[in-house]
């Protein structure tokens, strides 16, 4: 367990979140304004200047998202970091190389470690190679280079081609020592990689020579991140040499089971145009039969026997948000998005991921393409009459919680389940024992989840209710211990979306 990737809590920036200045950021929402300097400050700098605050919030490990030179031909909106123009040169919209270094040294200094979002599948379209390694792309048919999905402004990279591979791996090994004549990881080289869309490139036998190559060449343990959808990609994944991959599954639960009434509180919303969907019918029928408790069970059931077959050092990568996905707080609602969270980093197996400004309860998606516009990550809406969808809203600012008082509460939330995954390492592990709660509810309705996790030689007893709905408990003995979150109800009644984790006094 003294390997530093079984205790990560991972937080990630997206440089495009750092650039407003009304309200100015996540690093402002518990100080007074920053003074007027602060506003001539790159993206990179700014975060450099105020990371210490992300110690007293408790995450340990920095995502940061693709800092590197983006495209301009054929750019979607103020362009993407994910059409990269040059892997080994930072973007003026968020900074310099230089500022870069020293912010990964800070970094270092504070107790940080550092993931790089890197893109493995294509480049933008106006990297070099475009012109002069016009081998290194795939092409379709006609000549023309290939792009995936409606990705326009990218071109995909050919995985056959041997020297294209090595030319990304030597990229990755400039990130991981990018100091010439330092041996292992220098002080402003990163710690892994978050690989987007891991799943996708041309030929994954990549993975295979590229990942035990730098792990040979680095002093210390590398993180090696998956973004991969689907079951098959994330047991082939793990299988070459990744340490965690996306649980897409449980945040699709999340997406598909949840949303809000026309107050704005979360409630339990199934949604009706997916239920016949093939690969869901399963699904909907056990929540019809066992309610939202016994859906999530049967997928931290099928998780944790997914694990066992792995290496013991494989993670999934669970999120209530992140930059993809948007905000929890507008999609489910608030009460949803914290009792989610709470699972998040309960569950075994768990590698957490939090979102800048999660923890102030931001409803905005950060932008990615553009400075403002609708975007596709929306909710469901129940009204008197019909179920009513809206968009999400992609933003360059951060609209966060008004009320001082709920970032304050937020941030403390966070901040308890950070402090208890710190405390308790071994809860990463793939691990637990279901427990009976008694609940007094029909089967159909059923929202409260129990389970214990054996950390050391504690028991912690975790407790939640997963609906909107208020549920009395009979099993009182599972209510009792020292509380480390939340407070047991003295009637045995779980108001709805909490979560309690008590240490079992036995």
């Amino acid at each position: 367990m003294n390997d530093w990737r079984n205790r990560a809590v991972i937080y990630e920036i997206n440089w495009r979140a750092m650039a407003a200045r009304d309200p100015r950021n996540v690093f402002e929402a518990l100080q007074p304004p920053s003074p007027a300097a602060d506003a001539r400050l790159s993206p990179i700098a700014y975060v450099r200047r105020h990371l210490k605050l992300l110690r007293t919030l408790g995450v340990n490990t920095l995502h940061f998202m693709p800092p590197f030179r983006m495209s301009l031909r054929g750019r979607k909106g103020i362009g993407s970091p994910y059409a990269v123009r040059d892997f080994r040169a930072i973007d003026p919209e968020f900074g310099t190389m230089s500022e870069f270094r020293s912010l990964i040294r800070h970094a270092h200094r504070l107790g940080f470690h550092v993931l790089l979002g890197m893109v493995p599948n294509h480049t933008g379209l106006d990297h070099h190679w475009i012109t002069r390694h016009p081998d290194y792309y795939v092409h379709t048919p006609s000549g023309r280079i290939h792009y995936d999905f409606d990705w326009h402004d990218t071109a995909k990279l050919d995985y056959s081609n041997p020297r294209l591979r090595r030319a990304m791996r030597a990229i990755l090994a400039f990130w991981l020592n990018p100091s010439p004549g330092n041996p292992g990881r220098a002080s402003d080289g990163v710690d892994g990689f978050r690989m987007d869309m891991a799943h996708f490139i041309s030929d994954l036998s990549f993975w295979d020579e590229t990942i035990p190559l730098l792990r040979r060449r680095c002093r210390q343990p590398i993180l090696f991140i998956a973004e991969c959808y689907g079951s098959r990609a994330r047991r082939d994944l793990l299988k070459r040499g990744f340490d965690a991959v996306y649980d897409d599954r449980l945040y699709k639960i999340f997406e598909l089971f949840y949303g809000i009434d026309r107050d704005g509180r979360s409630i339990l919303l199934p949604s009706s145009r997916t239920a016949a969907r093939p690969e869901w019918k399963a699904a909907f029928s056990l929540y019809r039969r066992g309610g939202i408790a016994a859906l999530i069970r049967d997928h931290l059931d099928q998780s944790l026997a997914f694990l066992q077959r792995q290496s013991a050092q494989s993670r999934l990568v669970r999120y209530t948000e992140n930059h993809d996905e948007g905000r929890a707080p507008y999609r489910f609602g608030p009460e949803a998005a914290r009792v989610l969270s709470a699972l998040v980093f309960l569950a075994p197996g768990s590698l957490p991921y939090i979102l800048c400004g999660q923890e102030f309860g931001a409803l905005n998606r950060p932008s990615i393409h553009d400075r403002i516009r609708p975007c596709e990550k929306g909710r469901r809406i129940k009204t008197p009459r019909r179920v009513a969808w809206q968009d999400g809203v992609e933003f360059e600012g951060n609209i966060f919680a008004r009320d001082p008082a709920q970032r304050r509460d937020l941030f403390a939330f966070y901040n308890a389940l950070i402090t208890l995954h710190r405390r308790f390492p071994q809860l990463s592990n793939a691990g637990y024992q279901p427990l009976d709660p008694a609940e007094d509810a029909p089967p159909g309705r059923r929202s409260i989840l129990a389970f214990t996790r054996t950390v050391a030689r504690h028991r912690l007893n975790c407790i939640l209710n997963l609906g909107d709905q208020p549920r009395r408990i009979g099993a009182g003995n599972i209510l009792s211990g020292k509380p480390l979150i939340g407070e047991p109800p003295a009637d045995g009644i779980l108001p709805p979306f909490s979560a309690l984790v008590l240490l079992d006094p036995h």
